[in-house]
C-alpha cells in the first residue's frame, strides 16, 4: 500500500493519503487482530467495501500503532477507541479516567482523545488526525457525475468559480470536508456551504500566509496538476464560522482537508 503523503504539520495536525494496491489477503495481514476484521469483513459484500474498510484500519496502524481502533457517532462521525489496561475499547480520556496506569501504556501526553476524520474513494483512502482540535479530510474519484450535478450543490454565484469536471470535483469535495467539520444535523450544501473562488498557488508547495510550507508535493509521489486554499464560510443556525480548504487536485482524484 503506497504511502502518497505524510506531511509533517503544525500544531499536532497529521495527514496521510494511501493508493489501495493490495488483494485482501495482503491487506489483513496488515491491520491488528486479523481475525477480528476478518469475522467483520464477512458482512460486507461490495469487494471494493471490503479493500477500503481493511485498508482504513491498515493505514491507521501505521499512525498511531494497533491499540487503537475506530468507533462511531449516531452521525457516522469517526473517533478513536483504545484499549485500557483490562482490553476494553474506550475513548482514551474515558480509558484514563478508569484506569490511570493506563498512560503508561499509550503515553499521558494528553488526556483528550485525537480527533480523526477518514475519507475513502475508488483507490484511496485518507486520514487526518489532530491532538488538539477537529479536523476534517475528504478524497474524491474525478468524474463527470460531479459537474452534471454542479447546481445541486453549488449556488449561482458559486458556480462560475468550479465550471470544470477537476473544479466541479473539487467544490463538491470542499462542501463534503466543510460538512465533516461542523458535524451538524440538516445542513444544505448550496444555501449552508459557501465557497469562494479557488486561490490557485504557483509551483508545487502548498504554504499558508506567513509563507510556512504545509506541503511541498514535488518531495512526494503525488503528481499534482494544481493545490491551494478555498477561503470557505459556514451559515448555519447552530454554526456559523470561516476556513480554509486546503486541496490538491491530481490525475484522478481531489484532495480536500482542513487542519
Amino acid at each position: 500500500m503506497p504511502l502518497l503523503l505524510h506531511p509533517p504539520f503544525a500544531f499536532g495536525a497529521e495527514l496521510a493519503l494511501w493508493q489501495i494496491t493490495e488483494d485482501e489477503r495482503t491487506l489483513l495481514a496488515l491491520v491488528p487482530d486479523a481475525e477480528s476484521e476478518a469475522a467483520h469483513l464477512a458482512g460486507i459484500g461490495s469487494e471494493r467495501r471490503r479493500l477500503e474498510y481493511l485498508a482504513t484500519r491498515a493505514l491507521l496502524a501505521s499512525l498511531v500503532g494497533p491499540a487503537y481502533s475506530i468507533g462511531h457517532e449516531a452521525s457516522g462521525r469517526p473517533y478513536l477507541l483504545v484499549e485500557d489496561s483490562e482490553g476494553r475499547a474506550d475513548r482514551r480520556d474515558e480509558a484514563l479516567a478508569k484506569s490511570p496506569e493506563f498512560a503508561t501504556t499509550v503515553g499521558d501526553d494528553s488526556a483528550a482523545t485525537p480527533e480523526i476524520s477518514i475519507s475513502h474513494t475508488e483507490g484511496y483512502v485518507a486520514i487526518i488526525l489532530s491532538c488538539h482540535h477537529p479536523v476534517a479530510v475528504d478524497v474524491e474519484h474525478r468524474a463527470p457525475r460531479a459537474l452534471r450535478l454542479a447546481a445541486r450543490f453549488l449556488s449561482s454565484d458559486e458556480l462560475p468559480f468550479f465550471s470544470t469536471e477537476s473544479l466541479a470535483t473539487l467544490a463538491w469535495s470542499a462542501k463534503e470536508t466543510l460538512f465533516k467539520r461542523i458535524n451538524t444535523a440538516n445542513v444544505d450544501f448550496r444555501d449552508c456551504l459557501h465557497l469562494s473562488a479557488p486561490v490557485m498557488l504557483a509551483g508545487s508547495a502548498l504554504v499558508r500566509d506567513d509563507s510556512n510550507i504545509i506541503i511541498d508535493f514535488s518531495a512526494t509521489p503525488v503528481e499534482a496538476e494544481d493545490c491551494g486554499i478555498i477561503p470557505a464560510r459556514v451559515n448555519h443556525p447552530l454554526h456559523q464560522a470561516s476556513y480554509d480548504v486546503h486541496f490538491c487536485i491530481a490525475a484522478d482524484y481531489v484532495l480536500t482537508w482542513i487542519d
